[in-house]
């Protein structure tokens, strides 16, 4: 997986040349800065859901609501997780 978290606060004081690091110059690009910093939010929220979303297919959802509509209509706490996949171990007679 990728690491999409970014600092970009302390990336704009890093790239800034000497003379333009003072304290007026970084306040007017920490104002530029902030709908990036917002869309970045809002990438990683959606990247987090649409994560969620193509792990389950129509299978698993299917299965989901028949287990839910049997055993549980009310709360709808039953979920399908992937299994832990165990090595397959020999015996030798």
């Amino acid at each position: 997986m990728f690491n999409y978290n970014l600092k970009y606060f302390k990336l704009l004081k890093y790239l800034l040349w000497s003379f333009c690091n003072q304290p007026n110059n970084i306040a007017l690009l920490k104002c530029f800065f902030v709908p990036v910093s917002y869309l970045h939010t809002f990438f990683l929220q959606y990247k987090r859901k649409v994560d969620f979303e193509v792990k389950v297919n129509g299978q698993v959802r299917k299965l989901r609501w028949g287990l839910n509509q049997s055993f549980d209509i009310g709360l709808q706490r039953i979920l399908v997780l992937d299994a832990t996949s165990y090595t397959t171990k020999y015996l030798y007679l």
